[in-house]
């Protein structure tokens, strides 16, 4: 027969163990996230982006509910600045056209939840004209237009679904 503190030693070691092994990400997530498929989804692709480098792309047109959308934006972002935080400085910055378009996206997505607009951030102004920027290479203004109008979708699902003006982008911007 084992002692009274033995018992409580073995438990009390267990804990401290336990406590250590946890990862950063495990403790910031509730057992409601884990349990939600689409928190999860955003979290493995934002894994898999980060893993291979690549800058941040919401998806959450993969999701048919509005509450889902949301769910897996959050799932992303957390998953996303998690992966920053712990290998800072390997991923590539945010262009002036990427952190032009992203708050751009943000204040149309505000303007549009303000007025009760549907969902439409490929029919904005901003979207369509890519920010009014010119530019005298032809080359130069399809790729600004192109990552103007990636970060401008991420801002605009970032503001509508989850009704935050900040993300992981202060982090990719930096």
């Amino acid at each position: 027969m084992r002692s009274p503190f033995s018992v409580t030693a073995g438990l009390a070691l267990g804990l401290v163990v336990g406590m250590f092994a946890r990862t950063p990400g495990a403790a910031s997530r509730n057992t409601t996230q884990m349990s939600d498929a689409a928190f999860r989804d955003g979290a493995f692709v934002a894994q898999l982006d980060a893993q291979n480098g690549r800058k941040p792309h919401l998806m959450s047109g993969r999701w048919s509910t509005n509450a889902d959308r949301a769910s897996f934006i959050i799932g992303y972002e957390q998953a996303y600045e998690e992966m920053c935080l712990n290998r800072k400085g390997s991923f590539p910055r945010a262009t002036t056209a990427e952190v032009a378009g992203f708050t751009d996206g943000i204040a149309d997505a505000a303007a549009d939840d303000a007025s009760a607009h549907a969902f439409q951030p490929v029919k904005t102004k901003n979207y369509l004209h890519a920010g009014s920027v010119s530019t005298q290479n032809n080359e130069n203004l399809a790729n600004f237009e192109h990552e103007y109008r990636e970060a401008y979708l991420n801002g605009y699902q970032q503001r509508y679904f989850v009704n935050q003006d900040t993300s992981l982008w202060a982090y990719y911007a930096q």
